[in-house]
């Protein structure tokens, strides 16, 4: 929730809708370094509201499975090409073209992502349809309850 709060200015800013859709019942806990899967969110918002065009929309949302709390965050920006997809996650990896346009990013920020998550025994991953936009999504494992 802090981290959705940094971006609204920068979401109203470019007149995009920026939502937090908070579960109706409590996750399971997960084990995490707090600051880190805050740096997560962040870079994943970050390119979602980068990529995403005005008047368009960033969703983020959760889900619960047996074992896992996913975390999903949804724009309606340009998507990414079919091709890019297996290398989205890959050092100074950086989707050319129209999305590299006006962006001075690394290619650093996907492959960080991947790390920490990959750190916390998670996984992440995107699908896209292009022109219609992306859903990146990752998962940390549920502490089982005794």
């Amino acid at each position: 929730k802090r981290v959705v709060e940094q971006f609204e200015e920068r979401a109203k800013q470019k007149h995009l809708t920026l939502t937090l859709n908070t579960p109706s019942t409590l996750l399971p806990p997960v084990m995490a370094d707090p600051l880190r899967i805050s740096e997560v969110v962040s870079n994943l918002l970050s390119n979602a509201v980068t990529y995403t065009p005005g008047s368009g929309s960033v969703t983020v949302w959760f889900e619960k499975t047996a074992n896992e709390v996913i975390t999903h965050i949804q724009d309606t920006g340009e998507g990414i090409p079919p091709e890019a997809l297996p290398h989205l996650f890959t050092k100074f990896f950086r989707v050319s073209g129209k999305l590299e346009q006006g962006s001075k990013g690394t290619g650093l920020g996907l492959y960080i992502s991947k790390e920490i998550v990959t750190m916390h025994n998670g996984r992440i991953w995107a699908e896209s349809t292009f022109k219609k936009g992306s859903t990146f999504s990752f998962a940390l494992p549920a502490v089982k309850s005794d």
